[in-house]
């Protein structure tokens, strides 16, 4: 097949068209709107804005999983320094990324191409296609206007660079001599990528796997220059993953074995087969309609029978895993290598690990190898149909679809009202979704509807009824009705708090509330009956005192809320902004022994935060502590 000069050029302007309408819509449609966990984990950074001295603390002291993801919190904060804190500048960043990582999938797939055979003007114009199908997925836009996926976003830029950087270095060493050098780059792109990787996301640990996967498909044979060299690589890299893992097992293995109350690891495990192939489907045949924020609603499988597509779903991964594993091992199949892509991208995310079910940004890096797959299809079909022709035209409409997809995908998703609205319509049985639209009924005045949707949660999932029973004061508060001591009864029975993220979401929403005056409704003694149930109750969370305390202090209950931080602060949970406002708060009630007892530990966390404006403010607290008799 040959394709002529005027038919590459028509294709190649037909795509930089579709990736051009795409990437300005990232930009343009980018709004204020916030999701999910984003107030949680970026609100700190707002304190960038009056003190950039706290930036070196946050970055370091992130609690975002195994290794604190300190380059996504340099990311994020470097944002905040140079734009001042805006989610929209946050997605308009996050927007430029999505567009490094489609040119480095680009060079990825470029390499890939070359290493199968495809000629070089063939390997260009197929590369420059996957980079652009994989740009305009929709599934990608939960990754881009999410602000805080920043972190995924990151993790899957590293990773990609890493494997650029390993297929440049085993090129120069095979087809240019130049072993020094590749093995140079190999390294660069183990330690370099895969360090910087794991302080932006975990999953970033899948880059050894996917790096031995690119040499085992297409290097294994190819041994004649620098195998003694690329052996030692590998016999290196194995170990020190072997040691990491050893070291971080404790933390690893007490982190599966918390779990989910709903499921078993291995519940998890099969219920993830059946995910799987719903992450295809959207990735190949993307479709609005079955669009929601949250997916809580996707039964567990209970054993490998039930329900019965479980069972499908593992003989097909199986036969498909196997299939590819030889095709790619005996034939070089570039076909089979983005089929085993995808799989091992997912081994982290998609596994025993307890995290929640469904997410669509896991995707943002197994989706290349789709992608890779889908178009070295389309170009063996072109060779064996010999029409370059229709399947350009069959390529860029399909394209120009998906774009028009994901485009509107972004309209929704910058638009939490319809967002909103159309995750609780497509996804009826799911409690988040439910809330979701509860709070956002609250919030616009439809009381009577957001109740009874409040009520149907505690139907739906009986384990969230205290989360909920929060939930319907902040519902009652918003909308001027009085909150008396008799709202509160609830409280004061045996009860668990579940989920603590459910409640605590509840508790921060009533706390908002209060400080922006829309909850003026809420009896004093209502907030001190809420406060002494919780105080008299065993094994409530860390985090829910904390809410509790912060609530408390929102609604002038200082008492209250000082007792709830003590709480947190003996359990050793407290941050040194939060142990310091409980310094001085316990100053200004005149609790002079519990402050002393605070001293010697807060000396140590001042200190070592680094943080002149919070040095200043305990300094000037402790020097009024030791003026009193």
């Amino acid at each position: 097949m040959v394709i002529t000069m005027t038919k590459s050029w028509i294709l190649l302007v037909a795509l930089v068209l579709i990736a051009t309408c795409f990437a300005s819509s990232l930009f343009i449609l980018s709004s204020e709107a916030s999701y999910l966990d984003d107030e949680i984990n970026l609100a700190p950074l707002r304190a960038l804005e009056e003190d950039p001295s706290q930036f070196s603390y946050l970055v370091t002291n992130n609690q975002s999983g195994l290794f604190g993801r300190s380059v996504s919190m340099v990311s994020l904060g470097l944002d905040v320094l140079l734009f001042d804190f805006s989610y929209k500048q946050f997605k308009i960043t996050n927007s430029v990324i999505h567009v490094v990582n489609a040119i480095l999938v680009g060079l990825f797939s470029l390499l890939l191409f070359a290493w199968y055979g495809i000629s070089k003007q063939h390997s260009r114009i197929l590369a420059i296609g996957a980079s652009v199908f994989w740009l305009v997925l929709p599934i990608h836009i939960s990754t881009v206007m999410y602000p805080v996926q920043r972190m995924a976003q990151l993790s899957a830029m590293f990773m990609l660079l890493g494997l650029v950087l390993y297929g440049c270095g085993r090129n120069l060493m095979l087809r240019h001599g130049k072993e020094r050098v590749g093995v140079c780059l190999i390294v660069v792109a183990f330690f370099g990528c895969l360090f910087l990787g794991l302080l932006s996301k975990e999953n970033a640990a899948l880059l050894l796997p996917l790096m031995f996967l690119v040499e085992v498909t297409f290097f294994r044979h190819d041994v004649s220059i620098g195998g003694k060299r690329i052996r030692t690589f590998w016999a290196v890299g194995f170990c020190v993953s072997l040691v990491t893992l050893v070291f971080f097992w404790k933390d690893i293995f007490g982190y599966i074995n918390a779990g989910y109350r709903d499921r078993t690891p291995y519940q998890g495990l099969l219920t993830q087969c059946r995910i799987l192939f719903n992450y295809l489907q959207e990735i190949i045949v993307p479709s609005n309609s079955k669009f929601g924020y949250f997916h809580d609603d996707i039964e567990v499988s209970k054993s490998l029978f039930e329900p019965i597509q479980t069972f499908y779903s593992v003989v097909a991964i199986t036969a498909i895993l196997a299939f590819s594993v030889w095709r790619a091992v005996s034939n070089r199949s570039v076909i089979a290598f983005g089929v085993l892509f995808f799989f091992v991208a997912h081994a982290l995310e998609s596994s025993i690990l307890p995290l929640e079910l469904y997410f669509e940004h896991r995707n943002y890096l197994p989706s290349a190898g789709i992608v890779i797959a889908l178009v070295i299809s389309g170009y063996l079909i072109a060779k064996k149909v010999q029409s370059e022709a229709l399947i350009a035209f069959f390529f860029v409409g399909y394209l120009g679809v998906t774009t028009f997809v994901s485009i509107e995908r972004n309209v929704i998703w910058n638009s939490p009202g319809v967002g909103i609205s159309l995750s609780e319509m497509n996804h009826p049985d799911s409690p988040r979704s439910a809330a979701a639209f509860a709070f956002y009924q609250a919030d616009t005045g439809f009381y009577e509807s957001s109740l009874r949707h409040l009520t149907r949660i505690q139907e739906m999932r009986p384990s969230l009824h205290a989360a909920v029973e929060v939930q319907k004061l902040y519902a009652a508060c918003v909308n001027h009705y009085p909150v008396t001591v008799s709202d509160i009864a609830f409280f004061s029975t045996e009860f668990s708090v579940g989920m603590p993220q459910y409640f605590n979401h509840g508790l921060s929403l009533l706390k908002g509330a209060i400080e922006s005056g829309r909850c003026a409704t809420i009896e004093s003694s209502a907030l001190v009956a809420l406060s002494e149930s919780f105080l008299l109750k065993e094994k409530i969370p860390a985090s829910t005192h904390e809410r509790m305390g912060e609530l408390m202090l929102a609604g002038n209950e200082i008492g209250q809320g000082i007792e709830h931080l003590m709480l947190v602060w003996e359990m050793g949970r407290l941050d040194v902004r939060s142990s310091i406002l409980l310094f001085e708060l316990l100053l200004s009630r005149e609790q002079y022994e519990r402050a002393k007892m605070m001293i010697k530990d807060l000396d140590l966390m001042v200190d070592e935060s680094g943080v002149n404006s919070w040095q200043v403010i305990y300094a000037k607290a402790k020097e009024h502590l030791s003026t009193v008799k």
